[in-house]
């Protein structure tokens, strides 16, 4: 049970504790931070207060897109599991092979 003692506790925070360890991914942030470092010297204070504003826009649209794919992904994966269980428990009530039966 310690996943529903987890859940239970507050201690889950998938869109937190999952992160891309690819290299393509790290080389994307390299690249953001090195942009951002580039525009903040360009750009004056308003301009790069807008540029800010807008990462944190995306940002939280990001994090809504997150929170609407685990959901769908827990669904699913629900939806499997009900349906494994449906078949198995079928097989079991239409008399299929039972090694326990002679």
């Amino acid at each position: 049970m310690g996943i529903i003692m987890d859940l239970f506790d507050g201690a889950v925070y998938p869109y937190e504790q999952v992160v891309p360890r690819s290299e393509a991914y790290r080389k994307l942030c390299r690249e953001i931070a090195d942009l951002s470092l580039e525009l903040q010297k360009e750009l004056n204070r308003a301009e790069y207060g807008k540029v800010e504003h807008y990462r944190d826009l995306l940002s939280d649209s990001f994090h809504l897109e997150g929170v609407a794919y685990f959901g769908e992904g827990l669904r699913l994966g629900i939806g499997i599991m009900a349906e494994l269980y449906g078949i198995s428990s079928k097989c079991k009530t239409e008399g299929a092979d039972d090694p326990g039966k002679e």
